[in-house]
């Protein structure tokens, strides 16, 4: 399969939407057997971020009071709508990190059982109610509830399955996200940003902002409404994002 054919999305997704970044520039994408320019991405900036942030506070509310039958049956239509496209995915994997088409299709057909997996915790989250030792008049309940915007940022190795791993989790348990995807290999999860967008999932749940580690990243990392960070990468940065 060509890249050509792949109909590849370049622009941020930000409140369901894919949009051009606020600064008007764009990262390179290159193919790592060969060297060669890809495509080019929008670049993300501080702006972008804080637009990413105020969408996914949107997105949180409606998401929040979504019947959790129909939160389970977005997940499952995701997993659907990725595999049935997974042959592009296995190809656009392969051309945008330079491993071989069995390895990417293994990595995607990870994604798919990773999504199904999620999709049951969704109405399993539960708290714990107990009649109270000290006095058999009382109990006490522990609720669980969704922190809120979760703020991500995933590695150039397994693109894909790596975002996965951040996004669904987060998003089964009731929050919204902003994913900040590694600059050198966004293209998988920007199509996965166009599966959600096709499968009807609510605008501001899901936002990815491509960008350099030092603007997009630390922007998101220290925004005062972002109310919990994921991140995988190497122990110098990690280090940074503790402090912000």
């Amino acid at each position: 399969m060509k890249f050509e054919d792949l109909n590849v999305e370049t622009k941020l997704f930000i409140n369901g939407e894919f949009v051009e970044g606020n600064s008007k520039r764009t990262i390179d994408i290159i193919n790592p057997t060969n060297e060669e320019i890809l495509c080019k991405v929008s670049e993300a900036d501080e702006v972008d971020v804080d637009l990413a942030v105020k969408a996914a506070q949107n997105g949180f509310k409606e998401w929040n009071i979504l019947p959790l039958d129909k939160r389970v049956d977005l997940l499952l239509n995701l997993a659907k709508a990725l595999e049935d496209d997974i042959v592009s995915f296995q190809y656009l994997e392969s051309y945008d990190n330079g491993v071989n088409l069995g390895f990417s299709l293994a990595c995607m057909q990870e994604c798919v059982r990773y999504i199904k997996y999620y999709a049951g915790f969704c109405d399993k989250i539960k708290g714990v109610t107990f009649t109270s030792p000290m006095n058999e008049e009382y109990s006490v309940k522990t609720i669980r509830v969704p922190i809120g915007v979760v703020g991500c940022i995933s590695p150039w190795n397994y693109p894909l399955m790596m975002s996965v791993w951040k996004i669904i989790p987060a998003i089964a348990a009731g929050c919204a996200v902003i994913l900040k995807p590694s600059e050198l290999t966004p293209l998988t999860t920007l199509r996965l940003a166009k599966l959600m967008q096709k499968v009807g999932f609510p605008k501001g749940v899901l936002n990815i902002v491509v960008g350099y580690g030092h603007i997009a990243g630390e922007a998101l990392t220290r925004h005062k409404d972002v109310h919990k960070v994921s991140f995988t990468g190497s122990t110098f940065v990690g280090r940074a994002i503790m402090k912000a």
